[in-house]
């Protein structure tokens, strides 16, 4: 087991955020034995990396979820904007055609007639 004043002093330090290196360094430079060093390094930074890895793997559910509620939530409101915007706009554009349709008729006839009683006139009818 490693010794307890170098855990104390490694705790610390990552609190001052240094690095593994500087750590290291550090305590090797005070005349700490190498071994005693890893060891200590080992057991500390081995137990971080599992908090992390156990971290990971339970946002991913989290991720996941999150992201399956807004596609469903962004293809629901693309529904309900076609249902219930798009496609009645639609309907009433068909339902006025027939009288717009009428009213060209009527224009379209209009001018034929004037356009046949001008060119009888320039037939001499």
């Amino acid at each position: 087991m490693p010794n307890q004043q170098l855990i104390d002093y490694i705790k610390q330090a990552q609190t001052a955020k240094q690095t593994e290196e500087q750590i290291r360094t550090a305590l090797l430079n005070a005349g700490w034995p190498e071994k005693d060093v890893n060891d200590a390094l080992a057991s500390l930074f081995s137990t971080a990396q599992l908090t992390i890895v156990n971290t990971s793997k339970f946002n991913k559910p989290i991720i996941i979820v999150t992201f399956l509620v807004t596609v469903l939530f962004i293809v629901s409101g693309g529904f309900a904007y076609y249902f219930y915007v798009y496609k009645p706009a639609q309907q009433e554009q068909v339902k006025a055609e027939p009288q717009e349709q009428s009213q060209i008729n009527q224009v379209a006839e209009e001018l034929f007639i004037e356009d046949c009683g001008v060119s009888r006139i320039f037939a001499g009818d």
